[in-house]
């Protein structure tokens, strides 16, 4: 039997709704189920073979096979969704521990901004002292140039200390604001060429 011919003897089937375009949606009819089992069981080798396998058949052993194969179906399903479902729980508790630890990093980042704040806007701050005496020394006319330059360093220092930078984030800065100045004169170079 074709399907064609199965559709012919059986108008109400799915395989008829779905030849007529009234199912859309992927669904499994008796044709396709027993076409499947014959198939992978490995009874038949071509779609012709297990269409004249099919004709022999009475309506008992095809609606058998069918529940078969709708059981195998359901239970692989079941088997993957489970599947799914330790994936995603896997995936959601990732997520979790990425946003805790974010969490935890804005809140370290947020204290410390606090804490820089305190600093820095309170002038009664032991660092904002020191560096209020530092830039008193290098305004100061009696200072020897050396002098000047050690207190202009010390308050560079003290300004980072109060800002909770070590040498290695005030270099990282600095070689990133040169790296950025000249890219920009690269491209304004690469511009004035072209004109």
């Amino acid at each position: 039997m074709s399907k064609s011919d199965f559709i012919a003897k059986y108008p109400n089937s799915i395989t008829a709704q779905k030849s007529k375009g009234l199912r859309d949606h992927t669904e499994w009819d008796s044709y396709d189920l027993v076409l499947e089992y014959l198939h992978s069981t490995g009874q038949v080798d071509s779609i012709e073979e297990a269409n004249y396998v099919m004709i022999e058949m009475d309506g008992q052993t095809i609606s058998e096979i069918s529940n078969e194969v709708r059981e195998i179906l359901d239970e692989n399903f079941k088997e993957r969704l489970q599947n799914l479902g330790s994936n995603i729980k896997k995936k959601v508790t990732d997520v979790v521990g990425k946003v805790k630890e974010k969490g935890k990093e804005v809140v370290s980042n947020l204290k410390n901004k606090v804490d820089v704040a305190k600093k820095t806007y309170n002038p009664a701050s032991k660092e904002n002292k020191k560096i209020r005496e530092k830039q008193a020394i290098q305004k100061d006319d009696s200072a020897t140039k050396k002098e000047k330059q050690v207190a202009k360093s010390q308050e560079s220092a003290y300004k980072r200390q109060r800002s909770n930078k070590t040498i290695a984030d005030v270099k990282a800065e600095n070689k990133a604001k040169m790296i950025a100045a000249a890219k920009e004169r690269n491209k304004k170079f690469k511009a004035d060429q072209k004109k």
